[in-house]
């Protein structure tokens, strides 16, 4: 029995990510950095998202572990982000 159920807990805690998953603007939704899809786009469009140092204009470049995602925001955006979510 407990041969059969350290089995099952392997199974169970492995989880694996697939590729569309890691794309950079996905990881910023899924950081939660960003609220949506949307908002990443229009980041994007203003050059604010970097990835290792580099501004990014593809958001279906895949990241891997131990790479920088940067977001650059404006004091505007963090006041009304701030003021939205409380």
């Amino acid at each position: 029995m407990t041969r059969h159920l350290a089995k099952f807990t392997r199974q169970t805690t492995f989880y694996s990510f697939g590729v569309s998953e890691m794309s950079v603007g996905r990881m910023f939704v899924y950081s939660r950095l960003l609220p949506d899809m949307n908002t990443v786009d229009s980041f994007c469009e203003a050059k604010s998202l970097y990835l290792n140092g580099r501004s990014t204009a593809l958001l279906q470049l895949t990241a891997v572990p131990n790479d920088l995602i940067q977001l650059i925001v404006s004091v505007q955006y963090y006041i009304v982000h701030r003021w939205l979510s409380n």
